[in-house]
């Protein structure tokens, strides 16, 4: 269970209102490895994001980041650790949104020289 975030309201669930792309999100050290890692507020990025609905109550997400981000804290929001993150954006407030399955199909690492 997560306390309500205090970042106010969901003000990105319109189409007039949707996050353009890249995206800069904060995520603070995820709960889940705070405790081997420091704890820090990173800037990352989400490059992509297309939503396929599968019912009603399912949904498929097609996300692209930058290197170093956490996907699953970025979707259920990390109790307000990820900002903005799926959970906020669907006005679920930290308990509404449970990732069930997590596949990276590709990584590309564009940087390293061959």
């Amino acid at each position: 269970f997560c306390p309500p975030s205090d970042h106010g309201t969901d003000v990105i669930t319109t189409t007039k209102s949707a996050p353009h792309y890249p995206l800069e999100i904060a995520q603070s050290t995820p709960l889940r490895v705070l405790y081997r890692r420091s704890s820090q507020i990173r800037k990352r990025h989400i490059l992509s994001l297309v939503a396929t609905r599968l019912s009603s109550h399912w949904f498929l997400l097609r996300i692209s980041t930058s290197a170093g981000t956490y996907v699953k804290e970025f979707v259920h929001g990390d109790c307000g650790r990820t900002y903005p993150s799926v959970s906020f954006m669907l006005g679920s407030g930290g308990g509404g949104v449970v990732v069930v399955v997590v596949v990276v199909r590709l990584i590309f690492i564009g940087w390293i020289v061959k």
